[in-house]
């Protein structure tokens, strides 16, 4: 059976004026063996306004589990019930060149 993805979290770990730290964990159905991770976040996004939006690459988290990535925003756009920015981001799952699957999730900012 091909790997695929089971699940998304993403949780910021950091958030500050200057930049936002999101981890990102993906679980699969499957076994990973020579599977690699790739995805990105666009943002920011908020319903009915126009915004610049970015992609932020989502990469491996330092010390070797291939299922934790992270990534950077800075000056991130926090969600405010006013303003809610979301960033809105997509999971790939690769293997050899080939794109086994794909799933999106949502993360909002919010200060503490």
């Amino acid at each position: 059976m091909s790997a695929r993805i089971r699940s998304v979290t993403a949780e910021p770990v950091r958030i500050t004026p200057a930049e936002a730290v999101v981890a990102v964990r993906v679980e699969l159905d499957g076994p990973p063996a020579g599977a690699e991770v790739r995805g990105k976040l666009v943002g920011p996004r908020r319903a009915g306004a126009a915004t610049v939006e970015v992609a932020y690459p989502i990469r491996p988290e330092p010390g070797g589990d291939p299922l934790a990535l992270r990534t950077v925003i800075p000056e991130p756009n926090l969600w405010t019930p006013a303003a809610p920015f979301r960033y809105d981001g997509t999971a790939e799952l690769w293997r050899g060149g080939e794109k086994l699957d794909a799933k999106p999730f949502t993360v909002e900012l919010r200060a503490k």
